[in-house]
């Protein structure tokens, strides 16, 4: 697999997590605001679809944007820009006016375009760097006045590739997170698909129940995913909650008695530790039987 497949690859599980972000939301949940300071999930698949655009079409490729194909007209709003530095106001104003079948079709041809430019990408193209003049017509066109000095320096001396992996990729997956967020406090639990890693909202709620006890596994009412952890459960009585990976352990990977932060010398409660006693620092008891007993 060369740089260009692994990006198609990920590029298409993006697209994935995005469709499941919008299941069972209605049209109010999609422009609500679920804190003041927070933007609506509209905005958000908006901003990422126009970064994505802009990123593609405008600095990796030097050509024309998905959007100039009479799209503003359908979307019904008057800015280009991909929303870096607007106010508050401006979130709301463009969340409650845009047209969101319109938003979801422009957001699906971003995609299929980015795509089928990548699939005519050589490995060796990603090397070239972006010229300076070509990342000042990209600011200018995706950012609003206040941010836009700090953004052209930010992007000087950037590579096509690393630009290609910036933001359709990273960008678009650091907003996700939050869309999945505001998705679990709008009250939506999503299920894991079939690849538990492919729902980033079943990953929000397997999380939301970390700490409660018993075993790893599907509600079998709901069919959420839970983590469920018993009192002590890993070496030195760390939670397993804490440990990425563990939700389903071999038996005998790790057995550990609920005190196991004795101090090996035989000392309950040695009290701080001098130089001299570091070596007493708190270690598995003889009790604890860590890694598999045929090795």
């Amino acid at each position: 697999m060369d740089a260009t497949e692994m990006f198609l690859w990920r590029h298409e599980r993006m697209g994935a997590h995005l469709a499941r972000l919008t299941e069972n939301l209605n049209e109010d949940q999609l422009r609500e605001r679920v804190l003041p300071s927070v933007n609506p999930l509209t905005w958000l698949l908006w901003h990422v679809a126009r970064a994505e655009d802009g990123a593609v079409n405008l600095l990796v490729f030097d050509g024309h944007e998905v959007l100039d194909d009479a799209w503003c007209a359908r979307l019904d709003v008057t800015r280009r820009d991909a929303g870096t530095g607007m106010t508050m106001h401006e979130v709301v104003e463009l969340s409650s006016r845009i047209r969101l079948p319109a938003l979801f079709e422009y957001a699906a041809s971003v995609a299929e375009h980015t795509r089928g430019l990548v699939n005519t990408l050589n490995p060796s193209d990603l090397d070239e760097v972006v010229d300076g003049d070509r990342v000042h017509r990209a600011v200018v066109k995706l950012s609003a006045e206040p941010t836009r000095d700090d953004l052209e320096r930010l992007w000087q001396k950037t590579t096509r590739g690393q630009f290609l992996v910036w933001l359709p990729l990273t960008h678009t997956y650091e907003h996700i997170g939050q869309a999945g967020l505001i998705r679990g406090l709008l009250g939506h639990r999503d299920r894991f698909s079939s690849d538990p890693a492919a729902s980033l909202g079943g990953v929000l709620s397997f999380g939301r129940h970390l700490g409660r006890r018993g075993t790893a596994g599907p509600n079998q009412q709901t069919g959420v995913w839970r983590r469920r952890r018993s009192r002590m459960d890993s070496p030195r009585g760390r939670p397993a909650s804490r440990i990425p990976g563990r939700a389903e352990r071999p038996e005998w990977a790790v057995q550990v008695r609920a005190n196991t932060r004795r101090w090996r010398c035989g000392e309950s409660n040695p009290g701080p530790l001098s130089l001299p006693r570091r070596h007493l620092r708190a270690q598995p008891s003889a009790s604890c039987r860590i890694g598999d007993p045929d090795g």
